[in-house]
């Protein structure tokens, strides 16, 4: 940096002994002394004769990514394919694809192919096309979130500072949300922090993809690829699906009350059989309120909460876990006894609807799948998680519609599919009897009295006959 400011970058040179040991970093490595106004150097030695580099051939080596799945590579490719077409910028994306496999090495291949054919003053005239004049493919991460209005600059300080906290300073000739930016950042300096950046844009870098792929452009396929590198997919998924529930649960209980009243009940079958209902319908429906209200209190109170009221985490986590069995045992013990019911006593099953059969099963699916979560996440089985600190935080996330879909897709798979059934309980909620607990009998407080008069206290206008 010294030189640089006293001296101008262009006494700056790069210097790479071996580049055949790891064209990756030699790319890398070139780009950011090209970047900084710098020259490249190097020689080759007898490694030369060697095979590319990687791990399979050369194992742990320093001079090779780190990442099992070449994330931080794919990244580099892409944003050279995603930059304005230039006479360098397939040669380099040739390198960078060498040290890739799979799906997606096989995506960016297609972008390099297809350009590749394309006549070069055709590839400029249709990038300009595609990403400067076409609003709904701009590579502008905050103006899929924020437009032209003030919030972009908020955002855009963001990744500004996201920049300045790896001490690397902001680009000057480009926004620091321009997605081949971001790109770089993430492969050539903080992966990590590149990740984050990256997957709090998913959506947005989708419904890119999504726009390229319906103008049939090649730059869909290195986006495709991007989408594919972590764990952007299941972060997506984590992302969407709570607010797909949240629609199906909001929209199917209005269809429910608006065309379907007579429907909105719980089907009592207490006229049918009543010894075993005494005993099994308090059992559940205690234990579920206790359940209801450990996970609110998990889910919504942040772990700072707790700490700052003088209750430790060690505390709250023996609490929870005794409490959260007990409930979670007393509730499965009454929703199998209410099951048991049902399908032995003949009036009670004669009743039973196929929305109840599928309404059992999925209940009694998230309460095994929360005892088994319980069981794991507390060290009882396996390693204890900490479910406070990515869970939580999600679904508060969720509600205040910043969702943070990776810290689901980080969670231990025990969690996830105990959240995703109990989202598909939710989904099922409005077309089942579980819509009683959506009623209250409210309007019976402020009802008129009803006056009863008995025939007998009639003032009559003769005297009365006997009755027989």
């Amino acid at each position: 940096m010294h030189t640089i400011s006293t001296y101008g970058p262009d006494r700056v040179a790069g210097f790479s002994p071996i580049p055949a040991m790891s064209m990756v970093s030699h790319a890398a490595g070139s780009r950011f002394v090209e970047l900084i106004g710098g020259v490249m150097t190097s020689f080759y030695d007898w490694y030369a004769d060697l095979p590319v580099a990687s791990p399979q051939v050369f194992g742990d080596q320093t001079d090779v990514p780190e990442s099992g799945d070449w994330w931080d590579v794919v990244w580099q490719c892409a944003s050279v394919l995603l930059t304005y077409p230039n006479s360098r910028q397939l040669g380099t994306a040739e390198e960078l694809l060498a040290h890739i496999d799979g799906p997606a090495a096989d995506l960016l291949g297609r972008t390099v192919s297809e350009l590749r054919r394309a006549d070069p003053l055709t590839a400029a005239t249709r990038y300009v096309d595609t990403f400067d004049l076409r609003g709904r493919a701009t590579l502008y991460l905050t103006y899929w979130t924020a437009g032209d209005t003030r919030n972009r600059g908020r955002e855009m300080l963001a990744f500004a500072q996201t920049y300045r906290s790896t001490d690397v300073a902001p680009p000057r000739g480009e926004t620091p949300d321009f997605l081949t930016v971001v790109l770089e950042f993430a492969a050539t300096v903080d992966p990590e922090a590149g990740r984050r950046l990256l997957s709090g844009y998913r959506v947005p870098i989708a419904a890119l993809c999504n726009a390229l792929t319906e103008a049939a452009l090649p730059y869909a396929h290195t986006v495709a690829a991007v989408c594919r590198t972590g764990d952007m997919m299941g972060e997506l998924f984590w992302t969407v699906v709570p607010y797909v529930t949240m629609t199906i649960v909001a929209v199917g209980s209005w269809w429910r009350y608006r065309y379907d009243k007579f429907g909105w009940t719980t089907r009592s079958s207490q006229l049918y059989e009543s010894r075993l209902l005494r005993i099994a319908s308090p059992m559940f429906h205690f234990g579920i309120l206790v359940v209801i209200v450990g996970h609110g209190i998990g889910l919504v109170i942040p772990q700072s909460w707790t700490q700052a009221a003088g209750l430790s985490e060690g505390a709250y986590h023996v609490q929870a876990v005794v409490l959260g069995s007990i409930a979670g045992i007393t509730t499965l013990a009454g929703v199998t006894l209410l099951i048991y019911r049902r399908r032995t006593r003949g009036p009670v099953f004669m009743a039973t609807t196929v929305n109840d059969k599928v309404m059992y099963l999925v209940l009694v699916a998230a309460i095994v799948a929360g005892l088994g979560a319980t069981a794991l996440g507390s060290g009882v089985v396996g390693e204890a998680y900490n479910y406070r600190e990515t869970v939580s935080v999600w679904f508060r996330s969720v509600w205040v519609l910043q969702p943070r879909g990776d810290l689901m897709a980080e969670a231990p798979l025990y969690y996830q599919i105990h959240v995703l059934i109990g989202l598909a309980l939710f989904a099922l909620w409005p077309f089942t009897r579980l819509v009683h607990a959506f009623s209250a009998p409210i309007g019976y407080l402020f009802r008129p009295y009803i006056i009863y008069r008995s025939r007998e206290e009639l003032v009559l206008t003769r005297p009365r006959r006997r009755g027989w």
